[in-house]
């Protein structure tokens, strides 16, 4: 009986680590690699859907003083609605005020006329503007960092983590020797080490965060410089149809312009995400508000 007890309680013990040794299998090289470039074909899908949303966002300034105190801080709140010509804007309120109906609806009118004279635009004008909004978009900074993920960055798998309820593949990143950035509103992605947290399954980003480690100058540093230490987190969540779309970001930077320094942290929460019903596919339903 105690010999049956003993195989008994051995069998366990080795199963249990058979299942603990599978959980904490690093990827191949290989395998990380491909495991990277879906990463990034979904981000990009994400990022190109999320202009066919309309959604509200609440947008926090903070200015900080010398001594690291906030010393003034401004929230606003906007209702984002995209075409593909353009992107507007309609603020709701300041500092948790409501405009009035009158100025919502005034508000309202100005991007109806915007979307209107675009439809009326001449072929060739139309096309010029729709390819000036996209590259706008493009240079969206969570648009450069994923794009040139595999370019920028080396990364090493750190773990496993659950993450809003997700279990997560956790990855240390750090800037690749000799990458030179596209274009200078990338010149950040030199010097941008952090983490990166991704779905284990799905393989979809779900939060990111990443940190400066020089300063970057912009225009030879004679219009201004990102100071080292400046923070990013970018956070997503699943709002239906196989989309990530964000519901928080934060930039935390010193930043001198002009022999002008300031220190701020800008934060964005997103939440209400629904089709835009003037650019709905047939083949997609609305989700719920994402709250």
């Amino acid at each position: 009986m105690v010999r049956k007890l003993l195989i008994w309680i051995l069998l366990v013990l080795t199963s249990g680590m058979g299942v603990v040794g599978r959980a904490d299998e690093t990827p191949t090289p290989a395998r990380l690699d491909a495991i990277l470039k879906q990463v990034i074909e979904n981000q990009m899908e994400n990022d190109r859907a999320r202009y066919r949303y309309v959604y509200e966002e609440k947008a926090v300034v903070d200015r900080y003083d010398s001594s690291g105190d906030i010393e003034k801080s401004v929230t606003r709140t906007y209702h984002w609605i995209h075409t593909e010509v353009e992107s507007f804007s309609k603020l709701i309120s300041i500092n948790g005020a409501r405009y009035d109906r009158q100025y919502l609806q005034a508000q309202d009118n100005a991007i109806q006329r915007s979307i209107s004279d675009a439809e009326r635009l001449s072929p060739q004008k139309r096309k010029a503007r729709i390819a000036r909004t996209r590259r706008e978009r493009d240079g969206q900074m969570q648009t450069e960092i994923f794009r040139n993920l595999l370019a920028a960055f080396r990364f090493t798998v750190t773990g496993r983590e659950h993450v809003n309820g997700w279990e997560t593949l956790v990855l240390d990143f750090e800037p690749r020797a000799g990458f030179e950035p596209p274009s200078p509103r990338s010149a950040f992605l030199r010097s941008l080490s952090g983490k990166l947290w991704i779905t284990r399954d799905s393989h979809q980003p779900i939060r990111l965060t990443g940190r400066l480690g020089e300063d970057v100058r912009f225009v030879g540093g004679l219009f201004g410089s990102l100071k080292k230490g400046a923070t990013i987190t970018l956070e997503q969540a699943d709002i239906g149809n196989g989309l990530w779309l964000p519901t928080f970001t934060t930039v935390t930077y010193r930043r001198s312009l002009l022999f002008k320094g300031s220190h701020r942290r800008e934060t964005s929460l997103f939440r209400d995400y629904r089709l835009n019903p003037g650019v709905r596919p047939d083949n997609q339903v609305e989700v719920e508000s994402l709250d």
